[in-house]
């Protein structure tokens, strides 16, 4: 997920990265669409898995300033709290949505390998596990531990650093 300069519709310059994944910092398991679907249903919710395959690659889609979309490549749907709010409360399942709006920005901050949404929590696998196994849930949430941090990797699984303005 390193960086590739796009133009928008207004002519102002804004960054889309390479396709990548989304490791797990402790466990080495990636976010995946539950099922691995190539073109997920909305609503469609995030979960840590140990496989490695085309259907589980996303990028970045800068909107303004750190703070952009975490698109699912195959499918153009995009990172969500179920229900779209731009404060969700903690524990909120995250899915996948077509809808691009305040309620699905986030940012990533590679010096501590966090993801934050715009309404402030971070994502996490459900129960805050360092080790989660198979297919556990992605949810928001306040608070920050090491089991709750993530590296972004090409899809030879190499970090990269990601892009943010």
């Amino acid at each position: 997920m390193g960086q590739d300069v796009s133009k928008t519709a207004e002519n102002k310059q804004k960054y889309v990265s390479i396709p990548g994944m989304i490791r797990h910092w402790s466990c080495g398991h990636f976010i995946h669409p539950r099922g691995g679907s190539k073109n997920p249903d909305n609503d469609t919710k995030l979960v840590i898995h140990d496989a490695i395959h085309s259907n589980m690659t996303f990028r970045f889609v800068q909107f303004e300033g750190p703070w952009g979309y975490i698109e699912h490549v195959t499918s153009g749907k995009v990172v969500h709290p179920r229900g779209g709010s731009s404060d969700p409360k903690s524990g909120t399942v995250l899915v996948l949505h077509e809808a691009r709006h305040a309620g699905a920005l986030f940012t990533f901050h590679y010096d501590y390998h966090l993801i934050q949404h715009k309404g402030g929590k971070y994502i996490h696998p459900k129960g805050g596990s360092v080790s989660p196994p198979n297919d556990t849930e992605l949810v928001l949430h306040e608070d920050v531990h090491d089991g709750m941090r993530w590296v972004v990797v090409t899809v030879n699984n190499v970090e990269t650093p990601l892009y943010v303005q």
